[in-house]
């Protein structure tokens, strides 16, 4: 995301993103400015969850996909800088997917909930709200992710140690809220 002039948006939107097959569900609530493209929104969405941006990402919006256009792709991705937040509200297209790692395939849905005004003050993008932590990178979807955890929760399982050694002091109960908007506020 680059840095925007300090002057306050005309609008603020805000977003629901949650990832889909989780239970309990793992989701973050953000605030965006009108104008946040659809890249910047990958960045915002990659900051919220705790992701680091090693994957391939895309859009699916009414159909259509957006993301990096690559001509090796099979089917057409269309330019994920040349659409904004304010676009699909405007367009009603207030539901979207957001696909992170291909190959884990982390599905996200996102929520365009409301358009409201700009608090003096305050910076966007930032997170008001959310539940639990994202899964880690690269831990083989919602499949492995919940196989870790099971795992995790018996310490007498022959996998324990070495999943525990890889998952580190991870918690999937822990949301950081403002470690996130840490992380929003230099990104």
């Amino acid at each position: 995301m680059g840095k925007a002039k300090a002057t306050e948006p005309s609008e603020v939107f805000e977003l629901t993103i949650t990832l889909l097959e989780t239970e309990p569900k793992i989701w973050r609530r953000v605030l965006v400015k009108a104008n946040t493209h659809l890249a910047d929104l990958h960045k915002i969405i990659q900051i919220a969850m705790g992701w680091d941006n090693y994957h391939m990402h895309q859009f699916k919006i009414g159909g259509e996909y957006y993301g990096v256009p690559d001509k090796d792709f099979d089917y057409e991705v269309k330019n994920e800088r040349k659409i904004t937040v304010a676009d699909l509200y405007n367009d009603q297209k207030r539901k979207f997917v957001y696909e992170y790692d291909f190959g884990d395939s982390w599905y996200h849905e996102i929520k365009i909930t409301k358009c409201r005004a700009p608090e003096k003050g305050m910076k966007y993008p930032t997170c008001i709200e959310g539940e639990k932590t994202a899964p880690p990178e690269d831990c083989g979807g919602i499949p492995g992710f919940y196989g870790m955890l099971e795992t995790l929760s018996n310490p007498k399982d022959p996998e324990y140690a070495r999943i525990k050694e890889w998952m580190g002091n991870y918690n999937p109960d822990r949301f950081d809220q403002g470690a996130i908007n840490k992380r929003l506020a230099h990104a």
